[in-house]
């Protein structure tokens, strides 16, 4: 290098050095030309305007390759055919494509494409598909064994299965009855205590449980829901 500047300059690139940074967004640029052209994306700014068209570009290069649309200069050949092109990226997929064999590799599988682009997509693809996978997995783990009726998560399914095996945690202190749920418990318990909550508003009636209330409130409503087909 002819000077220290232009040597600790070029030494960031080695240190992968990015000075200059967005205000707007988390990008930051080596180069503050970079940094400028990045900005445009932010305040809409496009300076460099198509003579031809209404077309606008953020930079000069975008401009010059807009260009070529219009005076079908195509400036990058192929070496081995006839094919041209007006941008480089176009040529270099073309050798791939047709002549090199070259292209990007899949680190997953034995998939390999001549378009980065292309190569995305089937990254994609393969992540949907893992996705789909484990997906049904999970569903099949939270499956019955028994009915194959399937829960939302490991709890409900574990609470599932103290039916098939005939479960009942949670017993009566004051009698041999026991229960799969601790609700059904409590609304035993009332039947010791006297406890009842739920009162009818048409007479002195009253329950230990709200679906009994229910069918007595019907016999002052007249109210007959179950209908022979």
């Amino acid at each position: 290098f002819s000077s220290k500047l232009t040597l600790r300059r070029h030494m960031g690139v080695h240190r992968g050095d990015k000075p200059f940074s967005c205000p707007h967004c988390s990008y930051s640029s080596r180069l503050k030309a970079s940094l400028l052209q990045h900005l445009r994306t932010h305040t809409g700014e496009r300076p460099f305007g198509c003579p031809e068209c209404a077309y606008a570009s953020i930079d000069r290069s975008s401009l010059l390759r807009h260009y070529r649309t219009h005076s079908q200069e195509k400036p990058y050949r192929c070496q081995q055919c006839s094919y041209s092109s007006i941008q480089k990226k176009s040529l270099d997929l073309h050798a791939r494509r047709h002549h090199t064999g070259e292209g990007f590799p899949c680190q997953q599988c034995e998939y390999s494409s001549p378009d980065r682009q292309l190569l995305l997509r089937h990254g994609r693809s393969l992540k949907n598909i893992s996705q789909k996978k484990a997906e049904e997995v999970r569903q099949a783990a939270l499956s019955c064994s028994v009915c194959h009726r399937k829960f939302s998560s490991k709890l409900t399914l574990r609470r599932h299965m103290g039916v098939h095996r005939g479960d009942k945690p949670f017993s009566c202190p004051h009698c041999s009855y026991s229960s799969r749920l601790k609700a059904s418990l409590l609304q035993h318990l009332r039947t010791h205590t006297g406890e009842r909550p739920f009162g009818c508003p048409e007479c002195a009636y009253a329950s230990i449980d709200r679906s009994s209330l229910l069918r007595h409130y019907r016999t002052h409503s007249q109210e007959k829901p179950y209908r022979c087909p």
